[in-house]
């Protein structure tokens, strides 16, 4: 089921809201039950009622994460650790280094992943030290052949692979000892006699100790564990185990949330259900015990468990038989995680002003600093909410403007880097707003989201201004406030959207000379000056020898000239909010205005358009002003990124999100509404990546290792605690690589930018282009 913001076409309260994840792993929520609150409009008036509903209160609907839906990414057992290949859930268990020429296929009633490159691998993630493991694979080959077994790149021993009808292989003890963590499990076949005839195809492997039990293995893959189960008369879809074996779902409890489930037998016998709760540095909390019978008599017995305990930290819910007769199984029908749907009043918006002002340093802007000289921020920041922990996915200026308009992270919508482009396929607000009948306008004083870069297309009007020419820092915002206040003259479109790009604090700065000679420190006679600015810091970047680095009144000229150039594009944001209140349209606008990347501390030199995945360069500000001036002068602590903005952009304009995106919308998170079950943030550049989980920050590369800290006891990340917290680990490494894999994240190949002599020169001047 698509997630995503709840806001939709003429609603004025939010029924469910319904949750993603940023990179839509966390599956499906939906829906139970309830209609709007008494007095809440639909669609513009009053809900439905029959006769009998006179006087009653509606039931409250609730929102839902189904852990049957989300089956793939957790972790299951049976007599050892069990990995179904041939199920597409699974594909993020080959980290992120997808062999290209695979596919899949059924072979015998199972799905197998056909293997057509050499080595193939999975991640394994350990709980206890395993000394001499053995390995059991269940696949077909066309011929006798030999596949050598390595761990973390290690060979440890090799399984004969026997031809014939999909059968299962088994390894002798392998020579490895392995510790609790993440390891990496590969597979490496010899040659074969043709091309298009795979190495194998696989349906799943068991890895652990060898068990002496006298029955027959059976693997815990999606089509054995997952079951439509009647007990009572009444049919539930149930994880279905056999004695002993769990399942272990990562979970970031919100505040409200319960677990609820209904437990019983599946056939002749009985057995023994259990819940518990796993969390780094504590024993297993057991939530619920019970004994459960089956046969004729067999009814679901139902559970509901909080989870308000352990609200906002990361753990694993594990869901167990611990015991079964041969032959049945433990059911836990429908379990979920669960909570009443937030109660969010939602406002269509007739107009949407999305502005991005470049370079800004959160912590010199209000409501975060004080207002100074940028009176016009400050009092659009008094009638916003104030992000407190927004996040870009990554750091390179280009690649967060394109995500905002297009509700794609960079790996997806292609403008990964400085130099390549947004490819013409990719659905943008603008489409969106246009296929509505409505009216867009986009207008930039950033070279870095000029035409060459694919930001011109689809809009109504889009209007450049070069740092080269001789025109005011401001001129991006006045114009889109003379072509805003245009259409609300015309009255034309019930929906009008403007983007604006203007240069903020980035250099050139448009200070006048004789201004700038004033400000401090004084007598400075260093390089950095208003108009060559950036030509300077890119120098002073260089890895070359020789380069000149900054110096204590270099930054502190830096700083000054920042401040002096924010002071009128400050104020032309005001002159734009004027329009809106002088044509009364204030009450039904969205305004949103944020950074395309953040601020780094020295010794980094700012305003650079690549950057590093550091928090400080992926924390710009974010003010929403809401319709209706929903938690104005609030500021909130939900996690927000940028991929959440186009969805609430589209919502509030009653339209559904673009095709592909898995954003949240930022109501219910500018109220204080966290996601139900968590998500992870991510940030990537290039095969970089860092992840925000809660309070934790994982960071490593594709393919690696991911170190571990937590930012609240070490906020300069100096520890690495992955290794001590399995938990955390695990959910930030398997919540990532699931968004990687997951069926919408299609990658687009990357188009480099065709650069004009023009856009060229605007370059140099913004220091991109040395």
């Amino acid at each position: 089921m698509r997630r995503g913001d709840a806001w939709r076409a003429g609603c004025r309260w939010q029924a469910c809201a319904r949750w993603v994840g940023s990179a839509g792993l966390l599956g499906a929520i939906a829906c139970r039950g309830g209609a709007p609150p008494s007095g809440a409009a639909g669609d513009g008036g009053a809900p439905a009622r029959s006769a009998g509903d006179a006087g009653a209160t509606p039931e409250r609907p609730r929102e839902e994460v189904s852990l049957v839906d989300r089956l793939g990414g957790c972790s299951v057992r049976h007599r050892g650790y069990s990995i179904d290949a041939g199920e597409p859930e699974a594909a993020y268990r080959r980290g992120y280094t997808a062999v290209s020429a695979e596919a899949r296929a059924e072979r015998a009633g199972a799905s197998v992943l056909r293997v057509h490159d050499a080595r193939v691998g999975w991640e394994l993630w350990i709980d206890e030290a395993l000394e001499r493991p053995t390995l059991e694979l269940r696949a077909f080959v066309a011929e006798p052949r030999r596949a050598r077994v390595e761990i973390d790149g290690r060979a440890v021993g090799a399984l004969k692979l026997q031809p014939g009808e999909l059968r299962v292989h088994t390894s002798g003890p392998l020579g490895a000892t392995l510790t609790p963590g993440r390891h990496r499990l590969e597979l490496v076949f010899g040659r074969r006699p043709s091309p298009s005839v795979p190495y194998a195809e696989v349906d799943w492997l068991r890895f652990g100790h060898a068990d002496r039990l006298d029955e027959t293995y059976s693997a815990p893959t999606r089509r054995d564990v997952v079951a439509d189960v009647a007990l009572g008369g009444r049919p539930l879809r149930a994880l279905a185990l056999r004695g002993p074996s769990s399942v272990r779902c990562s979970v970031l409890p919100a505040r409200g949330a319960t677990l609820e489930l209904d437990a019983g037998f599946w056939g002749a016998g009985r057995g023994v259900a259990q819940v518990q709760v796993l969390e780094d540095g504590k024993g297993p909390v057991t939530l619920h015990e019970r004994r459960v019978s089956g046969g004729d008599g067999a009814a679901w017995a139902s559970v509901s468990l909080s989870l308000e305990e352990w609200a906002g930290r990361m753990i694993e819910i594990e869901l167990s038989a611990r015991e079964a007769t041969r032959g049945g199984r433990v059911v836990l029908g429908e379990p979920r995680v669960t909570r009443p749907a937030p109660l969010v009043p939602a406002r269509r918006a007739r107009v949407v002003v999305l502005g991005v002002l470049s370079g800004l340093d959160r912590r010199r802007l209000p409501p975060w600093g004080p207002i100074g000289n940028l009176a016009a921020v400050g009092e659009l920041g008094r009638e916003s909410v104030g992000f407190d922990h927004y996040r870009t996915p990554t750091s390179v200026p280009a690649s967060v403007v394109a995500t905002l308009l297009t509700g794609l992270p960079p790996w997806e919508h292609g403008l990964a880097d400085p130099f390549a482009r947004l490819p013409a396929d990719v659905p943008t607000l603008a489409g969106a707003v246009k296929h509505a009948s409505g009216r867009a306008a986009m207008f930039t004083g950033v070279p870095t989201s000029f035409a060459a870069f694919g930001f011109a297309r689809e809009w109504d009007r889009f209007e450049s201004v070069s740092p080269v020419v001789d025109l005011p820092a401001t001129e991006p915002i006045e114009r889109a406030a003379t072509w805003l206040d245009a259409e609300l003259e015309r009255a034309a479109a019930e929906r009008v959207l403007v983007v604006f790009h203007a240069r903020g604090a980035h250099p050139p700065w448009d200070v006048p000379r004789e201004q700038a000679a004033k400000l401090p420190p004084e007598e400075y006679a260093g390089p950095v000056e208003p108009r060559r600015g950036a030509m300077v810091l890119a120098r002073a970047r260089s890895t070359r020898r020789g380069a000149r680095r900054l110096d204590d009144a270099d930054r502190a000229r830096l700083g000054a000239l920042e401040e002096a150039a924010m002071v009128e594009q400050s104020a032309a944001v005001g002159r734009l909010v004027g329009v809106l209140k002088r044509r009364e349209v204030w009450d039904e606008s969205l305004v949103i205005l944020t950074g395309d990347a953040g601020y780094p501390d020295p010794p980094l030199i700012p305003h650079d358009p690549v950057g590093t995945l550091r928090e400080d360069l992926l924390s710009p500000p974010l003010l929403v002003k809401l319709p209706g001036g929903l938690g104005a002068g609030t500021r909130s602590a939900a996690q927000a990124t940028t991929v959440d903005v186009a969805p609430t952009v589209l919502g509030a304009l009653g339209l559904e999100p673009l095709p592909g995106t898995r954003g949240l919308g930022l109501v219910p998170a500018a109220l204080g509404h966290e996601p139900l079950d968590g998500r992870p943030l991510v940030a990537r550049l290039g095969d970089s990546l860092s992840v925000r989980v809660g309070s934790w920050l994982a960071s490593g590369a594709l393919g690696q290792r991911l170190a571990l800290c937590q930012l609240e006891v070490d906020p300069a990340c100096v520890t690495d605690v992955a290794d001590r917290t399995l938990v955390v680990s695990r959910a930030a490494w398997s919540w990532t690589f699931q968004g990687f894999t997951a069926p919408t994240a299609t990658p687009r190949p990357r188009e480099a930018a065709g650069l004009d002599a023009d856009t060229s020169a605007a370059l140099t001047v913004w220091g991109a282009l040395e």
